[in-house]
């Protein structure tokens, strides 16, 4: 075999070695594409207090009420779309004066300097929370099927708990529980 490889043409040689290089990098490619992993992906399905979720990098400037507790986050971004889940606890008095507050920091942190305004509105009927991305967030116990019977919520959503925008934050109340729901995707 060695006595074949010698006596062909030195550019049929080189040849054939960059067609298994480009071969192997063309097979590289495809497995990464077959098997996509997002560049970022966090998820934190235990509850976390304010300072624990501080820590995050992502949760570091959020503006947590003060009686926030049993705090929960799960995110991944690729490179053209992106999901952001947070939920946490806190009296209800503390949970309506986040809305427009997480609605701020979202697009605070998108560099808007011109806000959306979304009012903070009454649910006028039960909403279940939009599903976690199956692909890199399955099962998501803390958020998955989740239904709001009362509450209040602000942002691009069509009342019905589907958010319409992407790059939009969505926020949620539910009075019954006293809970803040966040939600952003694009």
């Amino acid at each position: 075999m060695i006595s074949v490889w010698r006596r062909w043409p030195k550019w049929w040689r080189k040849s054939l070695v960059l067609s298994f290089i480009t071969l192997g990098i063309s097979l590289g490619l495809l497995w990464r594409c077959a098997h996509p992993h997002p560049d970022y992906l966090r998820r934190v399905d235990r509850p976390m207090t304010v300072a624990e979720a501080k820590h995050l990098e992502e949760l570091a400037s959020f503006p947590f009420p003060p009686s926030a507790h049993d705090i929960y986050y799960a995110a991944w971004a690729d490179w053209q779309e992106a999901q952001t889940m947070l939920r946490f606890d806190a009296s209800l008095e503390d949970c309506l004066a986040t809305i427009q507050q997480a609605i701020r920091w979202q697009q605070t942190r998108l560099g808007q300097k011109n806000f959306s305004t979304y009012p903070t509105r009454p649910m006028t009927s039960q909403i279940y929370l939009p599903a976690a991305d199956q692909q890199f967030l399955s099962h998501v116990p803390w958020w998955d099927g989740t239904r709001i019977t009362h509450g209040f919520s602000a942002g691009a959503e069509t009342g019905a708990g589907e958010p319409i925008n992407g790059g939009e934050p969505n926020v949620w109340v539910d009075s019954d529980l006293g809970r803040v729901y966040y939600y952003d995707w694009n």
